[in-house]
């Protein structure tokens, strides 16, 4: 992967891990359940993850997609990307930190 493609990623965190921050300590959250009651969704969720597949799908267009809360979309790629809260959250608490 080009240095430029890991920047582009890497920033594309950075703001999903924003819009987790902008939310945390309020009550705009608006929680959804999924298959089971300790399985849920937040608006925050939902925005940081869609950050990150937006930059995915610019750099790699042809590539599958996995992702937590958007589902699969099968390009017929050989190549999947997979995203997850833990990776976002991970930048969250460092930025804090």
């Amino acid at each position: 992967m080009l240095t430029t493609e890991l920047e582009q990623l890497n920033e594309a965190i950075k703001s999903a891990g924003s819009i987790i921050m902008n939310y945390f300590g309020n009550n705009k959250l608006k929680l959804t359940r999924k298959s089971v009651s300790s399985d849920y969704c937040t608006k925050a969720d939902v925005e940081s993850e869609r950050a990150i597949l937006d930059a995915i799908e610019k750099l790699f267009p042809s590539y599958n997609i996995f992702a937590e809360e958007h589902g699969k979309k099968d390009n017929g790629s050989e190549y999947t990307h997979r995203t997850s809260r833990c990776e976002v959250s991970c930048v969250c608490v460092s930025e804090v930190i």
